[in-house]
């Protein structure tokens, strides 16, 4: 069994899905799913995404690995299998950004997935951390498995809470010799107060520099540091 037949028969284990049985779990198509868990998690499908955990190639050398899927609006269609790569590139969304450096940084495409699989609803502070230490209790089982069958090269860690539990899990899979990258989050919302083209041009090549497969652009403007200077 290849990789990808694989990772659709883990999904299958953990999410179930209505849908046209000649439709594959993969195609981009909004479908109603359910997670074995979401009683014990508390999930809210009024606000919280419950998403197909993965988008991109299941033979890509590398994983890119978020916090967790955006909520989403009430009223909306409510959840949908994650979209195609291009697509995300595409949408003009704050990942389209990321999306659209690895497009331009690295070959091939890459293989996308959240520490957790459904959304956190926008709730306080202190609700929020506690559905996060729940819900990856049930989570991390998949990742592992997800980790296992990719085998990655590194890991690109989007957020502070997406590397720290990456670090967990790679210890506990005895997985050293995989590298997480901690990568400034994507959104306009990160803890660096600079643009999306510093972002893509600047801070993103050099965190990544050990690993791009072509060539870092502007090379002239990492090596002055003077440029550095309205970043607080």
């Amino acid at each position: 069994m290849g990789k990808e037949e694989k990772l659709n028969a883990l999904y299958s284990e953990f999410i179930t899905g209505k849908q046209n049985e000649n439709t594959p779990i993969r195609d981009p198509k909004r479908v109603k799913m359910v997670c074995k868990w979401e009683q014990e998690c508390e999930f809210d499908p009024t606000c919280e995404s419950c998403w197909t955990p993965w988008t991109g190639d299941g033979k890509a050398r590398f994983m890119v690995v978020a916090e967790a899927p955006s909520t989403r609006k009430k009223g909306s269609e409510g959840p949908c299998v994650a979209p195609p790569f291009n697509k995300v590139k595409d949408s003009k969304s704050d990942l389209s950004v990321l999306a659209e450096f690895i497009d331009e940084n690295f070959t091939g495409i890459p293989y996308f997935t959240d520490v957790l699989k459904c959304g956190i609803s926008n709730q306080t502070s202190a609700h929020k951390k506690a559905k996060f230490e729940k819900r990856f209790d049930k989570c991390r089982g998949f990742l592992e498995r997800e980790i296992e069958i990719l085998d990655p090269e590194f890991i690109i860690a989007v957020g502070s809470y997406a590397r720290e539990k990456l670090k967990i899990i790679l210890t506990d899979m005895q997985r050293p010799n995989v590298e997480v990258i901690n990568l400034l989050h994507y959104s306009r919302n990160a803890a660096l107060p600079v643009t999306t083209d510093e972002k893509k041009d600047l801070i993103w090549p050099l965190q990544l520099q050990d690993w791009l497969d072509k060539p870092i652009k502007n090379k002239d403007r990492l090596s002055n540091l003077k440029y550095f200077k309205n970043i607080k």
